[in-house]
């Protein structure tokens, strides 16, 4: 029997703002790329204190396992996500210290930073009559 808090809470999901869908940029972009940009935003916990915007991370073959693609349209979406201003590299993939390897970490410009420069926000603002990568 579930209790009175759990019968009330949500399965977990991934929300969109409205004014992420509607923007030009948003509507120029592939079906792969906004399916990558679904991954990114999965990874996005707000509720963990070690995990927030900026650091979010989901390696190539995490995201070829999740999205069932070839590995050059991984590539190529996560361009086209950065073309139109819907994440910024924050960190870059490296080898680590004991030999195992280390996505690049992201964050997504929807939401808003936690920590320090936490009031700064921006929305993808690219037009879509700007040219494709």
């Amino acid at each position: 029997m579930k209790t009175r808090k759990e019968q009330n809470r949500l399965p977990p999901f991934v929300a969109v703002f409205n004014e992420t869908l509607d923007a030009p940029a948003t509507k120029a972009l592939s079906h792969g790329a906004f399916r990558l940009y679904a991954a990114l935003k999965r990874e996005f916990n707000p509720n963990m204190s070690d995990r927030w915007n900026g650091r979010v991370n989901l390696s190539l073959r995490r995201a070829q396992q999740e999205i069932g693609s070839k590995r050059e349209q991984i590539i190529r979406w996560y361009r086209e996500l950065q073309f139109y201003g819907f994440i910024v590299m924050t960190e870059r993939g490296s080898l680590g210290l004991e030999g195992k390897g280390r996505a690049p970490r992201w964050r997504l410009t929807e939401l808003p930073l936690v920590g320090k420069g936490a009031n700064r926000t921006t929305a993808p603002q690219v037009t879509a009559d700007a040219a494709r990568p």
